[in-house]
């Protein structure tokens, strides 16, 4: 699973994923977090895609820099061990059904090339 592992690894780890694998980082004190973990599951179940979870309860953790996140919850869809999407939340606004239906069809058009 890629909640075990970080940094260099995580890239490892991501490269065994052929289909795109949605990633959530999030924190357990962060109230957004909290409210848009179910979403997020419910939704990437519901549409047969593979999903994850990062928590970085810890400011000082290296995934903050090495994925530069600067908000949670954060959504970064890898392919292949690579980046092909992502949304972040901003300080005082979380993410929402909306933001991983827009991601997924950011997803299927690069993925249909």
């Amino acid at each position: 699973y890629l909640k075990k592992t970080v940094g260099e690894n995580m890239k490892i780890e991501a490269k065994k994923y052929e289909d795109p694998i949605a990633v959530i980082f999030h924190t357990n004190w962060c109230s957004y977090c909290r409210v848009f973990f179910p979403i997020f599951k419910e939704y990437f179940k519901g549409i047969g895609m593979e999903y994850d979870e990062i928590r970085i309860d810890n400011y000082d953790d290296s995934v903050w820099n090495f994925f530069q996140i600067e908000a949670v919850p954060t959504v970064i869809i890898f392919r292949k061990g690579k980046q092909i999407a992502r949304r972040d939340s901003f300080q005082g606004n979380g993410l929402a059904r909306k933001d991983m239906i827009s991601l997924t069809e950011e997803v299927n058009s690069k993925t249909r090339k």
